[in-house]
């Protein structure tokens, strides 16, 4: 209930945060952040670290009771929230790049709907990929 609020009241001034910004024809800018977590070497790559990284762990989980095999899956989504941390690290620090290279106003991460015009998230795979 209270994310949900929380959430509502984001996108709200999200709205009126663009609202102002395109009134004064400033130039806006939006990232699909789902398709960072597809696309990006870094993200591609800490997928196959992290299946790697598991997979001996997952193969003997499977011999054992639900206990541990819980446990596992607590161990594998914290190292899953760990490495999209960093990767968002690095992508937050590529998109202020852009933005302050190409003198964007506003660059939104998540929106109900963006124009296709305005989507910038090949940029920042392009960004990502060259500093690898």
């Amino acid at each position: 209930m209270i994310k949900t609020r929380l959430l509502i009241s984001f996108t709200f001034l999200g709205l009126a945060l663009a609202g102002s910004a395109l009134a004064d024809n400033n130039k806006v800018g939006f990232v699909n952040s789902q398709k960072i977590l597809n696309e990006a070497p870094q993200a591609t790559r800490a997928k196959k670290k992290i299946e790697k990284d598991f997979e001996k762990r997952d193969q003997d989980l499977q011999k054992l009771a639900k206990r541990k095999q819980r446990e596992f899956r607590e161990d594998l989504s914290q190292r899953q929230n760990e490495e999209t941390a960093a990767i968002f690290e690095r992508v937050n620090k590529v998109i202020r790049q852009i933005a302050e290279a190409e003198k964007y106003d506003i660059i939104f991460q998540e929106a109900v709907y963006a124009n296709p015009r305005i989507d910038i998230t090949d940029k920042v795979l392009k960004a990502l990929g060259d500093g690898k």
